[in-house]
């Protein structure tokens, strides 16, 4: 008898436990910065810079030709948390261009100190540290036939994150290039999500 009356307590009970849950617990919007600076740098041309017209390229091959992309964020809020660097593309997005099958994986490095503007491959700042890779393969065919979203790595926000993109060490031959020259696409590839 005592169990049948306990269980008809918890019947009775169980919709006021679950209203009185936390609103935290309710699904969260996202924060999102996109870079405020974006720098293509050659390692065959060390001394030039190429300032940002839109095109995202990252590019190695055994001739010693080397682009690398410099990536910077200064929008982030003083009191944000949980910054998150995806890699996203959207549904029906274009202009991703793995440019060769093999080698399309993406290597993403902490740099030390702040991008300059102008930056040059003699100038750039140092790596610090790995901070994360993409899955190798990214989608052959065109347009994107659904939502892409590569975690790459999380940490602590602070108002700058300086990266810098390359290709792995181990790669011969290898590149991916994305354009944002169109205002449709301007905030596609790399971002940091926090505050979620």
């Amino acid at each position: 008898m005592r169990l049948s009356s306990l269980f008809s307590y918890c019947l009775l009970t169980a919709p006021s436990i679950v209203l009185a849950l936390p609103r935290w617990l309710s699904p969260r919007q996202c924060s999102t910065a996109y870079a405020s600076s974006t720098q293509i740098i050659n390692k065959g041309f060390p001394d030039q810079s190429r300032p940002d017209d839109g095109t995202f390229v990252v590019w190695k091959d055994s001739n010693g030709t080397e682009l690398n992309v410099l990536l910077q964020y200064t929008n982030i809020p003083a009191n944000a948390w949980g910054c998150q660097l995806e890699l996203f593309f959207p549904k029906d997005y274009p202009s991703l261009f793995p440019m060769y099958f093999e080698g399309n994986q993406l290597y993403v490095y902490r740099t030390n100190g702040v991008i300059q503007p102008n930056t040059s491959w003699n100038t750039a700042p140092s790596s610090a540290y790995l901070f994360g890779v993409t899955p190798a393969g990214l989608p052959q065919v065109q347009p994107v036939q659904n939502d892409i979203r590569y975690i790459v790595n999380s940490a602590q926000c602070a108002p700058t994150m300086s990266f810098r993109v390359s290709i792995p060490p181990d790669t011969p031959r290898g590149g991916v290039q994305y354009f944002r020259d169109n205002p449709s696409w301007k905030n596609v590839g790399f971002r940091i999500t926090h505050n979620c």
